[in-house]
């Protein structure tokens, strides 16, 4: 198996858990931008992985246990147990963490908090006006800082210029 790929070469796969039909997906179309998107059953070799709620603790566990080959990890409305699983993780955890949560959805907030204390490389996202489903209430505003983020992660900052994500 081919460990080395390269997070901002648009051939590199992304990695999806926890969408039921990650083909018609807008949101995953829009922050694919020409890479392949697999499920995590295909156990692809990848630099990025995009989850999103009860999936998102699968996907951390496989982040740290691929930690040489995972680069980049976008964690979608994440649930509590999560949440749990990144406190016994910690540091083992070397990818670039993105935690979106929707400013609609408290309990993904909490969760995506408790994620960014437990992992130093975590940064926190809000998406305004979105619930947990975030990825077909604003596919856009969600497409535009995961672009962002696979492209910059440790650089990885809200905005270049006005803070604003497709307000």
């Amino acid at each position: 198996m081919n460990t080395t790929v390269n997070a901002t070469s648009s051939t590199a796969p992304l990695l999806c858990f926890g969408f039921a039909d990650a083909d018609a997906s807008p949101a995953l179309k829009l922050i694919a931008a020409g890479r392949a998107v697999v499920s995590g059953a295909d156990q692809a070799a990848t630099s990025a992985i995009i989850a999103k709620g009860a999936a998102c603790g699968e996907a951390l566990s496989f982040a740290a246990q691929y930690a040489g080959i995972v680069e980049s990890l976008i964690l979608i409305a994440p649930d509590e147990a999560t949440a749990k699983r990144a406190g016994e993780i910690g540091a083992e955890c070397q990818a670039q963490v993105l935690a979106l949560a929707g400013t609609l959805d408290a309990k993904s907030g909490a969760a995506a908090t408790a994620i960014k204390q437990a992992l130093p490389s975590c940064h926190l996202v809000y998406v305004f006006d979105t619930s947990k489903d975030m990825d077909i209430e604003r596919p856009e505003a969600l497409a535009k800082v995961a672009r962002d983020f696979l492209a910059r992660r440790d650089k990885f900052l809200v905005s270049n210029a006005d803070g604003r994500i497709t307000p």
